[in-house]
């Protein structure tokens, strides 16, 4: 669904208040939650979006300063960013599939915030958010748990720099290692 859980949002405003955040990439907004939640005036917030109706819909043109229509698996970043969020994004692709966007992420960000849910550890079903929101890219694809996507990170170098989990979601502060 183009929301998430309110799960782990308080420790995303902690981090939030305590980075130098200038400039923000939210990969899916959805509805634009994370605009909505801890944008300041001061801040650039680009925005990419895979599904075009949603612009229009939950009127984000209000919520970022540029947005881009475009899948992030081939979408082509053009300038760093000092945090990008991946905000119940990972899951609606493949395993494989998300591991490359990370490790392409991890090129143009200071830190990466990720909020997944751990489908591999709820034994989740795909949802039908693709029925209920008539968009095919809403359905969970990829499964994860705490450990994989840990061990992921680990792999591409990365570093672990805060999270919070809980049964169902995990949220993760990450940066290149």
């Amino acid at each position: 669904m183009p929301g998430s859980s309110s799960k782990g949002k308080r420790i995303i405003q902690d981090w939030f208040n305590n980075l130098p955040i200038q400039s923000v990439l939210d990969i899916g907004p959805g509805w634009g939650t994370y605009s909505s939640l801890y944008r300041n005036s001061q801040q650039l917030w680009h925005a990419v979006e895979i599904n075009a109706p949603y612009v229009e819909r939950f009127q984000l043109f209000n919520l970022y300063d540029e947005i881009f229509i475009e899948d992030i698996r081939t979408f082509i970043l053009f300038r760093h960013y000092d945090v990008i969020i991946c905000g119940d994004v990972l899951e609606h692709m493949a395993n494989d599939e998300a591991v490359e966007v990370l490790d392409k992420l991890f090129n143009y960000a200071d830190h990466i915030i990720v909020s997944i849910p751990l489908d591999a550890e709820a034994n989740a079903p795909p949802g039908t958010g693709d029925v209920d929101w008539n968009n095919p890219y809403e359905l969970h694809v990829g499964k994860w748990s705490h450990l994989l996507f840990i061990d992921t990170i680990q792999s591409l170098k990365g570093c672990v720099v805060a999270f919070e989990r809980y049964p169902e979601i995990a949220v993760y502060l990450l940066k290149r290692g």
